[in-house]
Protein backbone atom coordinates (compact mmCIF):
# COMPACT_ATOMS: atom_id res chain seq x y z
CA UNK A 1 0.00 0.00 0.00
CA UNK A 2 2.63 2.69 1.04
CA UNK A 3 4.03 2.14 -2.80
CA UNK A 4 0.69 2.59 -4.44
CA UNK A 5 0.79 5.83 -1.94
CA UNK A 6 4.39 6.77 -3.12
CA UNK A 7 3.65 6.16 -6.76
CA UNK A 8 0.19 7.93 -6.89
CA UNK A 9 2.42 11.09 -5.42
CA UNK A 10 4.74 10.85 -8.54
CA UNK A 11 2.56 10.66 -10.99
CA UNK A 12 -0.05 13.49 -9.37
CA UNK A 13 3.44 15.24 -9.12
CA UNK A 14 4.40 14.59 -13.22
CA UNK A 15 0.70 15.54 -13.92
CA UNK A 16 1.09 18.95 -12.44
CA UNK A 17 4.24 19.46 -13.86
CA UNK A 18 3.02 18.71 -17.11
CA UNK A 19 -0.09 20.71 -16.89
CA UNK A 20 2.09 23.55 -15.85
CA UNK A 21 4.39 22.95 -18.99
CA UNK A 22 1.65 23.20 -21.35
CA UNK A 23 0.24 26.54 -19.85
CA UNK A 24 3.77 28.29 -19.81
CA UNK A 25 3.97 27.02 -23.67
CA UNK A 26 0.90 28.58 -24.27
CA UNK A 27 1.51 31.76 -22.96
CA UNK A 28 4.70 31.99 -24.73
CA UNK A 29 3.19 31.12 -28.06
CA UNK A 30 0.97 33.89 -27.69
CA UNK A 31 3.42 36.13 -27.85
CA UNK A 32 5.52 34.58 -30.91
CA UNK A 33 3.02 35.06 -32.94
CA UNK A 34 2.39 38.79 -32.93
CA UNK A 35 1.97 40.07 -36.52
CA UNK A 36 4.03 41.75 -38.54
CA UNK A 37 4.47 45.68 -38.80
CA UNK A 38 1.66 47.37 -41.35
CA UNK A 39 3.47 50.30 -43.88
CA UNK A 40 2.02 53.01 -45.17
CA UNK A 41 0.99 53.04 -48.46
CA UNK A 42 2.43 56.47 -49.54
CA UNK A 43 5.17 55.96 -46.71
CA UNK A 44 6.76 52.52 -47.85
CA UNK A 45 9.34 52.65 -45.10
CA UNK A 46 6.88 54.00 -42.37
CA UNK A 47 4.93 51.59 -40.03
CA UNK A 48 1.22 52.50 -39.35
CA UNK A 49 0.95 52.53 -35.21
CA UNK A 50 -1.14 49.44 -34.46
CA UNK A 51 -4.58 51.22 -33.28
CA UNK A 52 -4.51 53.59 -36.96
CA UNK A 53 -6.30 53.58 -39.67
CA UNK A 54 -4.77 54.68 -43.04
CA UNK A 55 -6.64 57.25 -44.57
CA UNK A 56 -5.45 56.32 -48.30
CA UNK A 57 -7.82 58.57 -50.12
CA UNK A 58 -5.70 61.50 -48.48
CA UNK A 59 -2.36 60.81 -48.99
CA UNK A 60 -0.77 62.43 -51.57
CA UNK A 61 3.01 62.55 -53.28
CA UNK A 62 4.69 64.68 -55.66
CA UNK A 63 8.18 65.35 -56.66
CA UNK A 64 10.15 68.81 -57.23
CA UNK A 65 13.20 69.91 -57.80
CA UNK A 66 14.89 68.93 -54.59
CA UNK A 67 13.00 66.08 -54.11
CA UNK A 68 9.62 64.21 -53.89
CA UNK A 69 7.42 65.38 -50.94
CA UNK A 70 5.25 62.73 -49.60
CA UNK A 71 2.10 62.42 -46.79
CA UNK A 72 0.44 59.72 -45.08
CA UNK A 73 -2.92 60.50 -43.00
CA UNK A 74 -4.87 58.22 -39.79
CA UNK A 75 -7.45 58.34 -38.01
CA UNK A 76 -6.43 58.20 -34.47
CA UNK A 77 -9.02 56.35 -33.16
CA UNK A 78 -9.43 55.74 -29.83
CA UNK A 79 -5.24 56.88 -29.77
CA UNK A 80 -3.58 59.92 -27.97
CA UNK A 81 -1.45 62.14 -29.83
CA UNK A 82 1.33 61.61 -26.94
CA UNK A 83 1.33 57.82 -27.71
CA UNK A 84 0.85 58.14 -31.14
CA UNK A 85 4.43 60.29 -30.59
CA UNK A 86 6.14 58.23 -28.26
CA UNK A 87 5.31 54.92 -30.69
CA UNK A 88 7.28 56.85 -33.61
CA UNK A 89 9.75 58.10 -31.26
CA UNK A 90 10.64 54.47 -30.38
CA UNK A 91 9.95 53.48 -33.62
CA UNK A 92 11.90 55.18 -36.38
CA UNK A 93 15.45 54.90 -35.05
CA UNK A 94 15.01 51.55 -35.71
CA UNK A 95 14.24 52.54 -39.08
CA UNK A 96 17.25 55.19 -39.57
CA UNK A 97 15.47 58.02 -38.73
CA UNK A 98 17.21 60.27 -36.25
CA UNK A 99 15.04 62.54 -33.59
CA UNK A 100 14.88 66.20 -34.24
CA UNK A 101 12.22 66.88 -31.59
CA UNK A 102 8.94 64.99 -30.19
CA UNK A 103 7.70 65.79 -33.40
CA UNK A 104 10.42 65.83 -36.22
CA UNK A 105 12.95 63.28 -37.46
CA UNK A 106 15.55 63.73 -39.88
CA UNK A 107 17.22 60.97 -41.93
CA UNK A 108 20.30 61.59 -44.91
CA UNK A 109 18.19 64.14 -46.89
CA UNK A 110 14.90 64.02 -45.71
CA UNK A 111 12.45 65.50 -43.02
CA UNK A 112 9.60 63.29 -41.17
CA UNK A 113 6.66 65.38 -39.53
CA UNK A 114 4.15 64.14 -37.51
CA UNK A 115 1.60 66.48 -37.13
CA UNK A 116 -2.22 66.22 -35.78
CA UNK A 117 -5.42 67.49 -37.49
CA UNK A 118 -9.32 67.66 -36.15
CA UNK A 119 -12.06 67.50 -39.18
CA UNK A 120 -15.07 66.46 -40.06
CA UNK A 121 -13.35 63.24 -40.57
CA UNK A 122 -12.25 63.21 -36.60
CA UNK A 123 -8.69 63.36 -35.02
CA UNK A 124 -5.87 62.53 -37.71
CA UNK A 125 -2.07 62.58 -37.80
CA UNK A 126 -0.08 63.18 -40.84
CA UNK A 127 2.95 62.04 -41.62
CA UNK A 128 4.82 64.18 -44.24
CA UNK A 129 8.19 63.54 -45.78
CA UNK A 130 10.20 66.03 -47.41
CA UNK A 131 13.54 66.65 -48.68
CA UNK A 132 15.70 68.83 -46.18
CA UNK A 133 15.36 72.74 -46.81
Amino acid sequence: MRGLRRWSKWIVLVLVMLELGHIVSSGNADTRTESAPVFFEALQDVPVMPGLVELEGQSFSFDKPEGEITEAVAALGDLREDQVLYFYQVTLPQFGWGKVSDAEFFRKNEQLEISFEKNQDGHLVKIMIRPTR
